[in-house]
């Protein structure tokens, strides 16, 4: 028998990955030697011999403490699964670490469960992203950015080393995203399968808990099974990277041309900033001078009218009789005086300019004793 029993752990894991509101007893829990750091049989141009390295696993099952896994048949994740992987824990055996894993299979796939416990189903694979895939020889990154579509293809690093050949390798370091664990009929990693209660781990007294942590997805999948189409059409890979290529180097020369046209408005900007600055200069020059001429022209003005004032002011005393009054030098002043002078002219004068009449004088009485003065002519 291969299910192992729902110890209370056990079940406290299941809750955790599903929920607590969901009925666990029914489902049928399995454990699984996932992923190792053995070299992968996998045939396949950048995994041949490629070695896992013990962090990835270790990221692998903080993974699966963070969010349970999708268990599907043969890597088609285009069904609905089957189960969920629920908890992960790493095992050092001395040469090498494998991944022990937890999974359940939905009890509505009974004829399932029996090929398990029959052992006619028995292996298993992961889908996985690793962060980075190194040359063992040279340490080239084939996920980097320095990576072309030539070295992907060839599994040749760019000092001529291939992945798969003369002892050299794929390193895959770090995890970058866990899709699913898969049922297959064999399983590219070694020794990836489905363990009996006899071999449990998790049925054990040392079961531990993991610490769950995050990690960001990157580019390349592993799909860790043995035979079969590869995940990967590589007719189809060409093209698209061929079109990206082709797509990228158009962007590069609009960049390229971009960039040549940003320099050009630049230099004209600044030419532009410079004949406004000196239009602006001698605009200013040219106002101040008209200013300047302005106000000396007024100024010269101001003073012939207040010369010419003067004048008036002065023919104003000597009418009214003030000869030796003196002028004053302001305009105001000047002003003033002739007003103050002619009111007081104007105060002697009647409408008209005329002197009063003779008929408005006062006649003296005739003194008495008149007659003394008169003569005897006959009149």
């Amino acid at each position: 028998m291969k299910q192992i029993a729902k110890t209370a752990e056990i079940i406290a894991k299941l809750k955790a990955a599903v929920g607590d509101d969901v009925n666990v007893d029914d489902v049928v829990v399995f454990e699984a030697a996932a992923f190792n750091t053995l070299p992968i049989r996998k045939r396949h141009t950048l995994f041949l011999n490629a070695q896992a390295e013990r962090n990835l696993l270790v990221e692998m099952a903080a993974a699966l403490a963070a969010e349970s896994r999708p268990v599907q048949i043969m890597h088609n994740t285009e069904v609905l699964p089957v189960g969920r992987v629920f908890h992960g824990e790493v095992i050092d055996r001395g040469d090498y670490s494998e991944l022990r894993t937890l999974f359940f299979v939905d009890p509505t796939h009974a004829d399932l469960i029996g090929q398990i416990e029959r052992g006619t189903v028995d292996q298993v694979s992961v889908s996985i992203l690793s962060k980075k895939l190194l040359s063992s020889a040279s340490g080239f990154d084939f996920y980097g950015p320095d990576a072309t579509f030539e070295h992907l293809w060839t599994g040749t690093d760019p000092d001529g080393n291939k992945l798969g050949q003369d002892g050299v390798f794929a390193r895959l370091v770090g995890l970058s995203e866990f899709f699913e664990m898969s049922l297959v009929h064999r399983g590219g990693a070694q020794k990836a399968k489905i363990v009996s209660r006899e071999q449990s781990h998790f049925g054990s007294a040392n079961f531990q808990r993991l610490a769950a942590s995050g990690l960001d997805p990157n580019v390349l999948v592993l799909t860790a099974v043995a035979e079969g189409s590869p995940t990967v059409d590589f007719e189809k890979l060409m093209t698209q990277l061929t079109d990206k290529t082709s797509k990228l180097a158009l962007s590069q020369a609009e960049a390229t041309s971009a960039n040549a046209q940003i320099e050009t408005l630049t230099a004209e900007l600044a030419d532009v900033r410079t004949k406004l600055e000196a239009a602006t200069a001698d605009d200013v020059a040219a106002k101040l001078t008209e200013a300047n001429a302005t106000i000396e022209s007024t100024q010269a003005d101001l003073t012939a009218a207040t010369e010419a004032l003067k004048g008036v002011a002065q023919k104003v005393l000597t009418a009214s009789g003030k000869v030796d009054a003196e002028v004053p030098a302001d305009i105001q002043g000047i002003v003033s005086l002739i007003t103050e002078t002619t009111e007081g002219l104007a105060a002697a004068l009647v409408a008209g300019g005329r002197a009063k009449p003779a008929d408005s004088l006062k006649t003296p009485d005739t003194p008495k004793g008149v007659s003394a003065f008169r003569t005897n002519r006959p009149r």
